[in-house]
């Protein structure tokens, strides 16, 4: 798929992304670099939920990462909703480091022009990326 001349680089995930989302727990600003400066978007967390239909009782969490040209849904399972958030939380920053605008070094948490890189993107998300030890 393309998206205002680029390529899609993430895909909402079909199982279990319904029409019914949970409130937002947290939200976290992110600016993509464009020749015009730097445009807003926005990494959101949703309260994590019971699965819906789960005969095991498992716990979701719905994370959203989006800024212009790029939009990103995804869900995290858990035993509980600790750990649901837990790996939710985890996700994120490997989601944005699989993308061309990372890869190109055209993100920042803040529009002051704070780059992100692969130094730095953990101090930033205080959290271990999935596959860290």
């Amino acid at each position: 798929r393309v998206l205002h001349g680029r390529r899609r680089q993430c895909i909402r995930s079909s199982v279990g992304w319904g029409a019914r989302m949970t409130a937002v727990l947290v939200s976290r600003p992110i600016f993509l670099r464009q020749d015009t400066g730097w445009a807003p978007g926005l990494i959101t967390i949703f309260m994590p939920e019971l699965e819906p239909d789960s005969k095991h009782g498992s716990w979701q969490c719905h994370i959203k990462i989006e800024w212009p040209g790029f939009l990103c849904e995804k869900r995290h399972l858990g035993m509980d909703a600790y750990q649901a958030l837990e790996l939710a939380l985890r996700l994120v920053p490997g989601l944005i480091m699989a993308t061309d605008d990372f890869r190109n070094r055209n993100l920042a948490l803040w529009s002051s022009g704070n780059i992100l890189d692969s130094a730095n993107i953990r101090q930033f998300f205080d959290a271990r990326i999935l596959g860290d030890v």
